[in-house]
């Protein structure tokens, strides 16, 4: 899952923000890897963690001794110079740094549509980061192209499908359907998933979303659009419900920022390029038929705070729900009642390998500068979906608390189904049976609202008597195999919502998201 926020402060704090290897003073141009990787077994403690430069990590090959170049850096050579450079900081036995930082630099990917269509039109004004300029290059054009085929100005990750009296139905109708794994982060929320067929996408969803349609235009595979789910839909009259979950698209930006006091001139960027249309489409991480390439910068010179808005790349993000580690996050409310977040997080490198490329894209390598009419190169660390930023909207939610098993004897967490599905505020009742191999639940409230547990009782006997929860708080209680267990309770929203938030894939990525961290 990768380091922990605060083990990447504790390394950045013993390097003094220094290469361990080469022993340069980089700033924000540093990264905490790990000495022996995840895929090799490496754990995400202080002692596998190690800060290099960029140009150093790429050196590394990041640490697999199967990097086809060069003499690779031992585990052992690794270790013995971060504890070196970090005794030479204790000791205060470093010099003050003789680079300055011109720019800072930042991977961004945009995770909302509306937002993606403001960027395309070359509306910056709700952008977060201060004074953007927005470079028009050939990923730009497609970007535009993509959000031109949409004429929403929101694109749902769903759309819904017909209902059916219970799961035999849905079952009946389609053999192929596949049981959930409750356990895994992929479809917590959903109790079946399967593969629509092509005629299914295009009667049924192409004609409501225009991406759908350019993507079968495409040629990609069936099962790389779209995905069914059925599940359970409580709120209201209980029923089957099968929803459409659509391949999410996002746009990706290299963001550069002066933060110098001089006035500086982008010239242009240096990296691999890749794919010019629609057909261009293949694994994030597969990097064959690349060529070196130089892309102008016609932008104007840059003062101080100013950032350049370089499109990149356009992805395509998997079907199923995948976690991020967040580092840190900024948030501020919009004037339409929506939240727009800022956040520096970590894919796993098992996640990274579900993304895909979708026309043309651009891996900087550096970026060609001039200052006072002098040349100047930036190094640039490798576009990296394990260390990147994105840029989100979401409303306010608030739907209801959910429950988990905790398994024993591993301890492993499953999700067993929502709680007080009632009307907010009315007492709703959950008798809830508890699994042989199950030994504790867990009660998490996971959105904006306070979730109120009168009474929890088992066999006769009372096991808890109102407790009271708010977002991101868990209760967590002992209970019997085989037994049933009665709760009762209710929620309320922190504030009045503007529209309907009953979104089942926004419910299975809050759920997905607590069976990972759980694990991890």
């Amino acid at each position: 899952m990768g380091f922990s926020k605060e083990t990447r402060l504790r390394a950045l704090v013993a390097a003094a923000r220094h290469c361990c290897v080469c022993h340069r003073y980089k700033g924000v141009k540093v990264e905490v890897h790990h000495i022996v990787s995840e895929t090799e077994g490496g754990s995400d403690e202080f002692d596998n963690a190690i800060v290099l430069c960029f140009d150093c990590h790429c050196d590394a090959g990041h640490y697999n001794t199967g990097h086809p170049r060069g003499s690779k850096f031992s585990v052992e050579e690794l270790r013995a110079a971060r504890d070196k450079w970090y005794k030479l900081v204790r000791e205060k036995n470093i010099h003050p740094p003789s680079e300055p930082d011109y720019l800072y630099c930042r991977y961004l990917i945009c995770k909302n549509w509306e937002i993606l269509r403001e960027i395309t039109a070359g509306d910056l004004s709700k952008f977060p980061l201060k004074n953007p300029v927005l470079v028009n290059n050939s990923v730009l054009a497609f970007l535009r192209k993509v959000t031109a085929v949409h004429r929403e100005s929101y694109r749902h990750a769903r759309e819904w499908g017909e209902s059916y009296r219970d799961e035999n139905a849905y079952k009946e109708a389609y053999p192929d359907a596949v049981k959930v794994d409750k356990g895994l982060f992929g479809f917590p929320y959903f109790e079946l998933v399967r593969t629509p067929s092509k005629s299914e996408v295009k009667k049924r969803i192409a004609n409501l979303d225009g991406v759908t349609g350019l993507l079968l235009q495409a040629g990609i595979p069936i099962g790389e659009i779209a995905t069914a789910m059925g599940y359970w839909e409580v709120c209201g009259e209980p029923c089957f419900q099968e929803v459409y979950r659509l391949r999410p698209v996002r746009g990706v930006f290299l963001a550069v920022t002066n933060i110098s006091d001089r006035v500086i001139r982008l010239t242009s960027v240096e990296g691999n390029v890749w794919g010019k249309d629609i057909r261009d489409y293949r694994s994030f991480m597969e990097k064959k038929h690349e060529v070196v390439s130089e892309v102008t910068l016609p932008v104007s010179p840059l003062a101080q705070d100013m950032t350049v808005l370089i499109p990149i790349g356009t992805i395509l993000a998997p079907l199923n729900y995948i976690p991020e580690e967040v580092a840190s996050s900024s948030s501020e409310g919009l004037e339409t009642g929506l939240y727009q977040v800022l956040s520096h997080v970590y894919y796993s490198e098992d996640c990274v390998q579900e993304f895909h490329a979708w026309g043309p894209l651009i891996r900087p390598k550096r970026i060609k500068l001039e200052i006072s009419s002098l040349p100047f190169y930036q190094e640039l660390h490798e576009l990296d979906l394990q260390n990147l930023y994105t840029i989100d909207r979401s409303w306010a939610a608030g739907c209801c608390p959910h429950l988990f098993f905790v398994h024993y004897p591993a301890g492993r967490i499953s999700y067993a189904g929502e709680l007080f599905t009632r009307k907010p505020g009315k007492l709703s009742y959950n008798n809830v049976e508890i699994p042989k191999d199950v030994n504790k639940i867990v009660i998490a409230e996971l959105e904006q609202e306070r979730t109120t547990v009168k009474c929890v009782s088992s066999q006769g006997k009372l096991l808890l008597k109102k407790f009271e929860l708010v977002k991101d708080q868990t209760l967590e209680l002992q209970v019997y195999s085989n037994s049933l267990v009665r709760i009762s309770g209710f929620y309320v929203p922190s504030q009045k919502l503007k529209r309907s938030l009953m979104d089942p894939w926004g419910r299975n990525c809050l759920i997905g998201n607590f069976i990972a961290q759980r694990a991890k």
